[in-house]
């Protein structure tokens, strides 16, 4: 099963957390694109920098907050 296929539970903790949904650090930072959870619990992220570059990471849900918005709606 490919990572996009992933399907990240709905759940109050995880403020339903699915792939295309839009979120952000608590701490701040860009808007960041789900795309996954990986096997750990971790919310699999993407996003652009100022420059374009494309950037990937992982983050324990509580770290995370609605951004507002699914990508591409």
């Amino acid at each position: 099963m490919g990572y996009r296929s992933l399907l990240v539970e709905q759940n109050e903790g995880e403020m339903g957390l699915q792939p295309g949904r839009m979120v952000k650090l608590r701490s701040g930072g860009p808007r960041m694109e789900v795309e996954g959870k990986t096997e750990e619990g971790n919310i699999m992220v993407v996003w652009a920098g100022k420059s374009g570059e494309v950037h990937r990471d992982s983050f324990h849900p509580t770290m995370l907050k609605s951004a507002g918005g699914i990508w591409g709606s």
